[in-house]
């Protein structure tokens, strides 16, 4: 029923099959909750970021206090991991491991265990290392449950008072996870500039939209964040300020789609602070329909003409119609 990133797992077992010795392949990031210790310090952390490539994993700094003081472990790369398994599933059986720091300081890593799993569009690496760090005399240890972050990218439209334009290229990263036993997304909405809108030009800044689940009547992952407490950083014509979203008491609402592959469709409506009415923006990838580059997608944009409703029209369509963002009558 839902397609989500059948290319990835190809792509990822193809780099496992040539993983050994391999440093120079793209690197996946993977986002989850994290935990670190080191004495009686534990100290847990709800968002981290780890990067796989090949046989590598980059592991992100750490931060900790102890004894008034404020310790800080610079991110390292491990390299040469070995590893069993292939499309079922992939394990790191318990191994030693050797790096260096951004700072150039020495760890000598005495465990590495983990696993790569992938279940109906979900890919999720969890790995545990325990590791000194230069001189210190005590063990840390390093644990994180993470999730795939894909990102796509594509033009965006933007829909403002029945004024259509197309922004520049934007890329949105989407992240599928399992909260217990419910399919959840969270989105990173990026920031878009208009040169020219219904409130003349504008730039709209980026924010995250957490928790998204699947819902059935749409066929989608679906969010009503009215009520999130979300801040953007918006600037228009009178307008330059972060600004929560939700206070007008007008609906904010965003909704993705998965279909196979690479297609992804992604609806997004949102109104910043008290503006009158409601920015609507449309990112969507389509390889079985829309097989241009982006530089021919933005020249055929730049041509078209809409009605009033955002609806393409013909080259002969008549009346009251949008081109490049700006109303004008055809007789």
């Amino acid at each position: 029923m839902r397609k989500i990133f059948t290319l990835f797992v190809v792509s990822f077992f193809t780099l496992i099959a040539s993983a050994q010795g391999q440093h120079a392949a793209a690197a996946m990031k993977f986002v989850g909750k994290a935990n670190f210790s080191v004495s009686s310090v534990n100290v847990p952390v709800e968002s981290d970021t780890i990067l796989y490539a090949g046989s590598d994993f980059t592991i992100p700094s750490m931060t900790y206090s102890m004894a008034g003081h404020d310790m800080v472990i610079p991110s390292f790369v491990i390299t040469n991991t070995t590893f069993t398994g292939g499309y079922a599933g992939v394990t790191w059986e318990d191994q030693t491991f050797t790096a260096t720091t951004t700072d150039g300081n020495t760890v000598n890593g005495s465990s590495l265990v983990g696993s790569f799993t992938h279940n109906n569009g979900i890919y999720n690496v969890k790995l545990s290392i325990t590791f000194t760090y230069g001189k210190m005399p005590m063990p840390i240890t390093y644990t994180i449950d993470s999730y795939y972050v894909k990102a796509y990218s594509t033009l965006l439209d933007a829909t403002i008072d029945q004024t259509y334009q197309t922004a520049e290229a934007v890329t949105y990263n989407v992240r599928t996870y399992l909260d217990g036993d419910v399919t959840k997304v969270d989105i990173e909405v990026p920031t878009f500039s208009l040169t020219e809108s219904a409130i003349g030009a504008l730039t709209s800044g980026g924010y995250t939209v957490k928790g998204l689940v699947y819902d059935e009547v749409k066929k989608a992952y679906y969010r009503d964040y009215t009520s999130d407490g979300l801040k953007m950083h918006f600037t228009a014509t009178g307008m330059d300020s972060d600004y929560e979203l939700g206070t007008n008491g007008k609906k904010q609402e965003i909704s993705v789609a998965f279909d196979g592959t690479k297609d992804i469709n992604i609806q997004n409506v949102f109104q910043p602070g008290r503006m009158p009415f409601p920015i609507a923006t449309s990112f969507v990838i389509n390889t079985s329909t829309d097989v241009k580059t982006i530089a021919t997608k933005t020249a055929a944009n730049i041509e078209a003409v809409y009605n009033l409703s955002g609806q393409r029209g013909t080259n002969g369509a008549k009346g009251l119609l949008i081109k490049n963002g700006k109303k004008y009558i055809r007789k």
